[in-house]
């Protein structure tokens, strides 16, 4: 009896897996969107991934492949009058360490400093809802922590 029940889940299992790939490489590699076309579940595919590698390694092509036609796509857009955009976007992701966005030091530092100024607010909106003798304390040790936290931060240096 569970002989009969593996073929039958093995038939239904060949019965999806081809028209899926298909689905898969007119969707780019769209799992949500194959299983979808073929009305098979997106969890009976994944579990089907983990237990089939040709079927994992069949939709690692089928993604790699449509990389490769939006960069081709992108590249040619770049190529256009109007394509500055596009070149950036290109450049940066060929070439991160050359093209990708980055900030000095000073603008790190800036930052943070900014940041801590946020929380500080924030804690002294909080505090001054304290009784007075504990608000008096927590007050002195944040005046304490702003002095220190609004030193430069010398690995910004």
């Amino acid at each position: 009896m569970e002989q009969v029940g593996h073929l039958a889940r093995a038939s239904k299992k060949a019965s999806w897996v081809a028209p899926f790939i298909t689905a898969l490489e007119q969707s780019g590699g769209a799992v949500l969107r194959a299983a979808e076309a073929v009305h098979i579940g997106r969890t009976t595919v994944y579990r089907e991934l983990d237990r089939n590698p040709e079927l994992r390694e069949r939709l690692a092509e089928i993604r790699e492949r449509a990389i490769e036609n939006v960069e081709g796509a992108l590249y040619q857009r770049a190529l256009t009058p109007d394509g500055t955009a596009d070149r950036a976007l290109f450049l940066k992701s060929h070439k991160p360490e050359k093209y990708a966005d980055r900030l000095n030091p000073a603008q790190v530092e800036k930052i943070r400093q900014d940041a801590r100024r946020e929380v500080m607010q924030e804690l002294e909106g909080q505090i001054i809802r304290l009784p007075e003798q504990p608000r008096e304390i927590v007050m002195a040790a944040l005046d304490e922590a702003t002095k220190a936290l609004t030193q430069p931060d010398s690995s910004a240096r």
